[in-house]
């Protein structure tokens, strides 16, 4: 990220000057002003949703074993969550650190994104109208439960970790839960079991 901004800073030096680059840095200021309120909102918001909400009732509503009914819930709430993605991404990541599965988190985001109420009734029909807004609802629809239930499968393939040890080559399955516990210094990983890595 530095390396990209030293070289963005170098291009516009070398073509306005510093004029370019102090332009650069105001419009960057304005932009960091106009999100800050949400940004600092939305991690609030996250960290006094991992206080206020059991850990046992969203890993039972929206765990990895809650199958269909948590792609359900994910898609139901995702569709008319109301706030940008400076609010519901760090929720998310607040649901999956207390419990919540990939798969429903997943059908969440994307319900949220391609069919959310919100968007459709203020956005998508007054500027696109209702028969192009009802095309694309319906053929977005089936994405959220794609998602979720494709999600884990793939997550599994990608967090499978070969270890090598005197028995050969083991592999670990690594979840986001065990990751955010492991940041947090609470485990080392030991409560892991080698899989088949098929």
């Amino acid at each position: 990220m530095f390396g990209m901004l030293a070289l963005t800073s170098l291009l516009v030096f070398r073509r306005d000057g510093i004029a370019g680059v102090r332009h650069g840095a105001a419009v960057s200021i304005a932009m960091t002003r106009s999100v800050l309120a949400q940004v600092v909102m939305g991690m609030l918001l996250a960290g006094m949703a991992q206080v206020v909400l059991p850990t046992e009732v969203v890993s039972g509503w929206m765990g990895s074993e809650s199958g269909i009914r948590g792609v359900l819930i994910g898609v139901a709430v995702g569709s008319v969550v109301p706030a940008g993605p400076f609010v519901v991404l760090p929720l998310m990541g607040g649901l999956l650190a207390m419990g919540a599965g990939p798969g429903p988190i997943a059908a969440l985001i994307t319900a949220w994104s391609v069919i959310a109420v919100s968007r459709t009734f203020v956005f998508d029909i007054p500027f696109l109208g209702p028969a192009f807004t009802l095309s694309k609802l319906l053929v977005a629809l089936p994405f959220p439960f794609i998602a979720g239930f494709i999600t884990p499968v793939i997550l599994r393939l990608v967090d499978c970790l070969p270890v090598s040890g005197r028995c050969g080559t083991a592999y670990l399955i690594v979840s986001p839960v065990e990751r955010t516990r492991a940041r947090r210094g609470k485990t080392k990983f030991m409560n892991m079991s080698p899989v088949s890595c098929r």
